[in-house]
């Protein structure tokens, strides 16, 4: 049986957002030769899923595996991906074979990669606040992580992101670590921001849980900067997002070996 990848991704109009996409499948790609791989998107961009398909079982493939770049199972991965498939033209006139991946966003090396985006964001600040009457160093324990998820009506989405959450305080501890979304759950980003401002920790740090450069990135950062400049006397900081790195490519790459080990 030869293998195809077909990842997937939402979608977006950020140019930045899908160059990140392409080079995780470029990568997935030098990882997985000769297994050939192509890249389709949701909405929002091309090629679409059915073009993907198309040309997968063009060059070869007799099973395709199709890989949800996304963090957790709500809509999108459960409905909408797998009903392009079905849809798709050639799943009908070629008698496609495929299986479709777990979504990566429990995998211990998110987990792993998360700490790394905490430690690259707060190396770079002052080990104080300047503005501070008394200015001693900000240790994890005086530190707030405000984990920021994209939101779903899917609870068991929501549910997934507050495990998140479990196992990245497990992994490094802080003061605190809250759960808020940017859209379609509770609490949303601007719902909770007013608190964390008013709250006794002296530095924020602000992850968002996303893959890829998008609007709702830009439209983050620019809610983060509102709230940190009425607030001199805490420090405030927004980590880079996930992004193409190699502990989500080698995520991706086990979800993929297990399909083809048949579990």
């Amino acid at each position: 049986m030869r293998y195809g990848v077909l990842a997937v991704g939402h979608g977006t109009r950020a140019t930045a957002g899908i160059a990140e996409f392409h080079s995780v499948v470029e990568q997935l790609a030098a990882r997985l030769g000769p297994t050939p791989v192509e890249p389709s998107f949701l909405e929002l961009a091309e090629p679409t899923i059915a073009v993907g398909l198309e040309r997968l079982l063009d060059r070869g493939a007799e099973h395709v595996i199709v890989v949800p770049l996304l963090l957790f199972t709500a809509a999108h991965a459960k409905d909408d991906i797998p009903g392009a498939v079905v849809c798709a033209p050639v799943a009908a006139e070629r008698g496609l074979l495929w299986t479709q991946t777990e979504p990566i966003g429990l995998d211990p090396r998110l987990v792993e990669l998360s700490v790394q985006r905490y430690d690259e964001a707060v190396a770079k600040l002052p080990s104080c606040v300047a503005a501070e009457e008394t200015a001693s160093p900000i240790s994890d324990a005086e530190t707030l992580l405000l984990l920021v998820g994209r939101g779903a009506g899917d609870p068991a989405a929501v549910a997934e992101m507050h495990e998140f959450a479990r196992l990245r305080a497990a992994a490094r501890p802080v003061g605190a670590i809250e759960v808020a979304f940017t859209a379609l759950a509770k609490p949303l980003v601007e719902q909770v921001l007013p608190r964390i401002a008013a709250s006794k920790y002296r530095r924020i740090v602000v992850q968002p849980n996303l893959l890829f450069h998008g609007q709702l990135l830009a439209r983050l950062q620019s809610q983060i900067a509102a709230v940190a400049a009425t607030t001199p006397t805490k420090q405030w900081t927004t980590t880079a997002h996930f992004g193409p790195d190699r502990l989500v490519v080698e995520a991706l790459v086990e979800r993929i070996t297990q399909v083809r080990q048949g579990y």
